[in-house]
């Protein structure tokens, strides 16, 4: 079975697109975290992390004094950020992109994944942590839903 992409508008209100853009703010994080933490270990081990590695290194991070937010963030969201890492470095040493970098604020537009738990029912699609939200569909997707959020 070919895989197929819908995307949708989605149409949050003012508490929901304040998770959403929390939630990608998260991902900006994890991403710039996973950046951080593989060139710590490149530098002192000469090898770097696959997603697996920074996968159980989150799970601890989340725990750390001062970073608890990241508990009320989809797990998967976090997850995707760092499963996202890692196929920029294998893009990177096949030469086809660019060494990853961090993410700015302002340069990197805000957005997530989330795999699992999603459905699509009517004019609302259900977002893991955040709810139902609004959106404006122009057709009925055949499959699993894939939700990309953007803060806007």
């Amino acid at each position: 079975m070919q895989s197929r992409a819908y995307k949708f508008k989605v149409k949050p209100n003012t508490t929901q697109q304040t998770q959403l853009l929390r939630a990608a703010g998260a991902r900006r994080f994890i991403y710039n975290w996973s950046v951080a933490s593989d060139k710590k270990q490149y530098e002192e081990t000469k090898k770097g992390l696959s997603a697996f590695d920074l996968n159980y290194l989150l799970t601890e991070l989340k725990t750390q004094e001062g970073l608890e937010w990241l508990k009320e963030i989809n797990a998967q969201t976090l997850q995707e950020a760092t499963k996202d890492f890692s196929t920029a470095k294998q893009r990177f040493f096949k030469k086809l992109g660019r060494l990853p970098t961090f993410k700015t604020k302002h340069k990197d537009r805000p957005r997530f994944k989330t795999r699992q738990g999603t459905k699509l029912e009517n004019n609302k699609v259900w977002c893991p942590s955040i709810g139902w939200i609004r959106v404006q569909k122009n057709r009925q997707p055949e499959a699993a839903l894939i939700i990309s959020g953007r803060g806007h």
